[in-house]
C-alpha cells in the first residue's frame, strides 16, 4: 500500500476512534474543510505544516500517520523549524545537500530553500528524505 492509502486509513481510524467527522477535525485543527475530505478520499498528502497538526491533535506521531510505525502511542512532540531539524540531521547522518540531491533526485535549488528556511519541502520530500537519512519523520521535523 503506498503513503497516500495509508495515511488516509490512518486518519479515517483515528477519526473514529475520536468520534469526530472531518469537519469537526478541520475546525479542531485549523484545517480547511475541503482538505481534510480530499485526504480521506486518498487524493492528496497534507502539506508538512498539516500533517504536524494532525499528529498534534492526535497526539500521536508523524511515522504512525503515515505507515511506517504501528505504535500510534499518545505523544506530544514539540515541533521546531524545519530548517534546524533539516541542517542538524544532515550533519549527524554526515550527508552533504549535494549527496542527498545526487542519491535522491531532489533539485539542489530545493535542498537549499528548505535548508536557509525559504520554504519547506513537500510530504512526499519529507517522506524521501526520512528514508534516506534513515530517520523518523518525528525526527527530521524536529518533533522528537
Amino acid at each position: 500500500m503506498d503513503n497516500l492509502s495509508i495515511f488516509a486509513e490512518r486518519l479515517n481510524e483515528l477519526i473514529a476512534d475520536e468520534g469526530l467527522n472531518a469537519e469537526s477535525l478541520a475546525q479542531r485543527t485549523g484545517i480547511d474543510p475541503s482538505g481534510v475530505r480530499r485526504y480521506l478520499r486518498k487524493e492528496i498528502l497534507p502539506t508538512l505544516k498539516n500533517a504536524i497538526k494532525l499528529a498534534d491533535c492526535f497526539h500521536c506521531r508523524l511515522n504512525y500517520l503515515f505507515g511506517l510505525d504501528d505504535d500510534c502511542g499518545r505523544f506530544r512532540g514539540k515541533s521546531v523549524d524545519f530548517s534546524d531539524s533539516f541542517a542538524k540531521t544532515l550533519k549527524e547522518r554526515n550527508v552533504t545537500r549535494y549527496r542527498l540531491c545526487k542519491d535522491t533526485h531532489i533539485s539542489p535549488q530545493s535542498a537549499d530553500d528548505w535548508f536557509n528556511a525559504k520554504r519547506v519541502p513537500s510530504m512526499e520530500n519529507v517522506l524521501k528524505i526520512a528514508e534516506y537519512l534513515d530517520c523518523s519523520l518525528d525526527y527530521l521535523v524536529g518533533r522528537e
